[in-house]
């Protein structure tokens, strides 16, 4: 049903009026990638990708007032919508992150006067007001409507099994080449090599089913955004991987911690006036960050943040191997969830950790989980 709706009620549009400095994105299908990534970065809400979550559309106001950045960000999946904001200064939009899954809308409350418009999605846990986005794209009201038509349980799509390894495919890899949601090149190229390294017993079986999983999770992650793993994020790389690259773009952590087996913290020190993500993120050609003009400008992002709101210093990493990935969390400064303080440095960081992958999973797929990460390119 999602999918029909996005068919018939959304057109893709960019708008950019001419005497403002406001751009609005309304996107479908694969186009809709990079901005249901920056909702599910802004919000703290990853997307189920191994049950088989996706975006179907997205909608993006995006305004930069003298050398401000404000942000609010929508992602309709097959399941939930998830709206996200961000501000680089004091205001709401920094605290504006929910998911909503379509079998819970109770209903939608939209108001409009000549002074102020108000849109909200009533749900069990109150409303969820997203005025600005339906004052860009007043289509969204009719999708909700449609939705809410429709009795709960019929709403979104049930997860997808798992792709599993059989007598013929001992990796599953053979499977999941087959079930990519869009045509990927090195994603193929990869579960070709999983498949062909354990039939020549170069990688065990238990390695390669693991590497084809998290394989398929990498793709779906650039498709559509950073994954989830209860509350937090999911990544394809292995825990030590994970470390290694956050440390080669922030620096040394000050402090390292093992509060329990099997999970870690890094604290890093953030310097509010280096900015140490762009150049990685750069480098490795993330539209769905620069696109928008995000990074430091001397003298613009800096100074609004640092005028306008407490700059972030510090950055804590929760992080640990769970099956099929490494979940992690970050927080800002005393603890706040990183996303409700600087949203866009948490979608760059996800970002990083997502197109950072390929080249290490890569790897992995010729030598297994054997060698630590400082082995893996020498």
């Amino acid at each position: 049903m999602m999918r029909q709706l996005m068919t018939t009620m959304l057109h893709p549009s960019v708008k950019k009026p001419s005497l403002t400095d406001t751009t609005v994105t309304v996107a479908k299908f694969a186009a809709a990638g990079d901005v249901g990534a920056q909702a599910a970065g802004l919000s703290g809400f990853g997307l189920d990708l191994y049950g088989g979550e996706c975006v179907l559309a997205g909608v993006r106001w995006h305004d930069q007032p003298r050398g401000y950045q404000h942000m609010s960000v929508m992602a309709l999946t097959n399941r939930r919508t998830i709206v996200g904001g961000y501000s680089s200064a004091k205001g709401e939009l920094n605290a504006q992150g929910f998911a909503v899954a379509h079998d819970e809308l109770l209903g939608v409350q939209a108001k409009s006067s000549l002074l102020t418009t108000q849109f909200s999605l009533l749900t069990p846990a109150g409303p969820r007001s997203m005025a600005q986005l339906y004052v860009e794209c007043k289509e969204i009201e009719g999708v909700f409507q449609a939705l809410l038509s429709q009795p709960p349980g019929t709403r979104g799509e049930p997860p997808t099994a798992p792709i599993m390894p059989n007598a013929a495919d001992v990796t599953g890899a053979l499977g999941a080449m087959q079930a990519l949601w869009t045509q990927d090149a090195e994603a193929y190229q990869l579960l070709q090599t999983i498949d062909a390294n354990v039939r020549a017993a170069r990688l065990t079986p238990p390695d390669g089913e693991d590497l084809a999983a998290r394989t398929v999770l990498w793709h779906r992650s650039r498709a559509s955004g950073p994954a989830s793993y209860g509350a937090a994020y999911l990544s394809p790389l292995g825990a030590d991987d994970f470390a290694n690259v956050l440390t080669s773009v922030l620096g040394q952590p000050l402090a390292y911690q093992q509060p329990r087996p099997g999970m870690h913290t890094l604290d890093f020190a953030i310097d509010p006036k280096r900015d140490a993500l762009s150049p990685a993120l750069s480098a490795l050609g993330i539209a769905s960050y620069f696109g928008l003009g995000f990074g430091f400008s001397p003298g613009q992002l800096i100074a609004a943040q640092m005028l306008a709101k407490r700059p972030t210093t510090q950055l804590r990493v929760v992080y640990g191997d769970v099956k099929g990935g490494c979940s992690y969390e970050m927080y800002a400064n005393s603890g706040v969830k990183l996303e409700t303080v600087e949203a866009m440095m948490a979608h760059g960081v996800h970002q990083l950790l997502i197109h950072s992958a390929g080249p290490i999973l890569s790897r992995r797929a010729q030598v297994g989980w054997g060698p630590r990460y400082g082995e893996l390119f020498a």
